[in-house]
């Protein structure tokens, strides 16, 4: 894969306890894929198999954006990690200002809502930040 092209895979989870709503798209604003994965093997399976298939069909990096607490987030962000995807922390705190303050991101909890809210939540407050574990 050459990776070269300008076009980076964006996917947004929204974690849950039992389950996580994840969306994935294209940096340019496109959507690709929404779905939701239980917190399980079988569902980190679905997760990663779909990135991979879009990853296949465009050639491009994937970043991830993952707003979660209380843990929830392992072992998943581990494995996107181990993938070496760019893996963003979102605040959820800064996430829900953000929300208050952009009302049209976001008004229902799908798959577009939480990829649109990555996406702009990422457009606005790492534009030129390096992906780190801690990120957010």
């Amino acid at each position: 894969m050459s990776k070269s092209s300008l076009l980076e895979l964006r996917v947004g989870v929204d974690v849950g306890c039992h389950s996580h709503n994840v969306a994935i798209g294209l940096s340019s604003g496109e959507i690709l894929d929404e779905f939701e994965v239980s917190h399980n093997p079988e569902g980190f399976h679905l997760f990663f198999s779909r990135i991979e298939n879009q990853q296949r069909k465009y050639d491009c990096l994937v970043a991830v954006a993952m707003e979660g607490f209380n843990g929830y987030a392992r072992p998943l962000d581990t494995l996107v990690r181990g993938r070496n995807y760019r893996l963003f922390n979102v605040n959820n705190m800064k996430l829900a200002r953000f929300k208050e303050i952009f009302p049209g991101a976001a008004t229902e909890n799908s798959g577009d809502s939480i990829f649109n809210s990555c996406q702009h939540f990422l457009r606005i407050n790492y534009k030129n930040r390096p992906a780190g574990p801690n990120v957010g």
